[in-house]
C-alpha cells in the first residue's frame, strides 16, 4: 500500500444510515470488504432495525449508534454522523445501505477530493 493511500485511509470515515437492511446490507458489506480503499472509521446510525442489520455492521467493524423512528430525518442522521467523528477525520463518505461499491470507487472518490485545486483558470468579475 502506498504511503499516500494509507494517509488518506487514516483520514477517512464511511457512514451509512440503516433500517432493516436485510440482504441489502449484506451486499453493501461484501462490496466494502472487496474495496481496495478501507476507511479508518466505519460509522452507522440505525433506526430501530428489527433484523440482524446492527449485528452485521458490528461484525464488519462499524461503530453503530441508534436513533428512534419518531425523530429520524435524513438530515438529522447525517448531522449526527459528522458530530460523532473525531476531528482528525478529514473526509466523510456518506452512503446508503443499498449500494454496492466497485473495488476502486471509494479510493478514486477520496483521491479526487484530496487533490490540490488550481484556480488560476478562473476569471473573476470586476466591479
Amino acid at each position: 500500500m502506498s504511503e499516500s493511500l494509507e494517509r488518506l485511509e487514516n483520514q477517512t470515515a464511511i457512514f451509512v444510515p440503516t433500517r432493516n437492511g436485510g440482504a441489502s446490507i449484506k451486499r453493501y458489506l461484501r462490496s466494502l470488504r472487496r474495496s481496495i480503499f478501507q476507511p479508518k472509521v466505519r460509522l452507522a446510525i440505525d433506526t430501530e432495525s428489527e433484523d440482524d442489520t446492527t449485528a452485521q455492521l458490528k461484525n464488519a467493524g462499524f461503530d453503530v449508534h441508534k436513533i428512534k423512528k419518531s425523530i429520524f430525518t435524513h438530515g438529522l442522521v447525517r448531522h449526527q454522523a459528522v458530530d460523532l467523528l473525531d476531528p482528525t477525520i478529514r473526509y466523510l463518505v456518506m452512503t446508503t445501505q443499498d449500494i454496492e461499491f466497485d473495488p476502486d470507487a471509494i479510493g478514486k472518490l477520496v483521491s479526487f477530493v484530496d487533490r490540490p485545486v488550481s484556480y488560476t483558470h478562473l476569471t473573476l468579475p470586476t466591479t
